[in-house]
């Protein structure tokens, strides 16, 4: 994801953070999301002429503890590339609501052409 600093104007850039980036602790660190609008404390680094967010904490500078959450926002992200075929044949499904039973997510891979992914 990204992070946008307090000091940030127009122009700027926001900062990447990666998961592994997020300092949690917990029965379920692992899982750990940050949401929008947390506020964090973070270090920049540069990492191949890239600016980038890392030891990413709470701002009093303690690790995140995920139980101290009342619920875990759910989010996600789907991107695909159609590699040297002319066509994206690989199709997916993210977010489907299936209300108490939760949510549905599926990749489609299209190696039978786009008739296999979208059956």
């Amino acid at each position: 994801g990204f992070l946008r600093p307090m000091a940030w104007e127009e122009g700027d850039a926001d900062l990447f953070v990666h998961k592994k980036a997020v300092v949690a602790e917990g029965s379920a660190a692992a899982s750990f999301v940050l949401t929008e609008g947390d506020s964090v404390s973070f270090v920049i680094a540069e990492a191949d002429g890239k600016l980038s967010a890392t030891d990413v904490r709470r701002p009093d500078g303690w690790p995140f503890v995920l139980e101290e959450r009342e619920r875990l926002d759910l989010r996600w992200h789907a991107e695909s590339w159609r590699g040297l075929k002319d066509e994206q044949q690989d199709r997916y499904a993210c977010g489907e609501d299936l209300g108490d039973m939760g949510s549905y997510f599926g990749v489609f891979d299209g190696h039978g052409g786009i008739f296999t992914s979208e059956w």
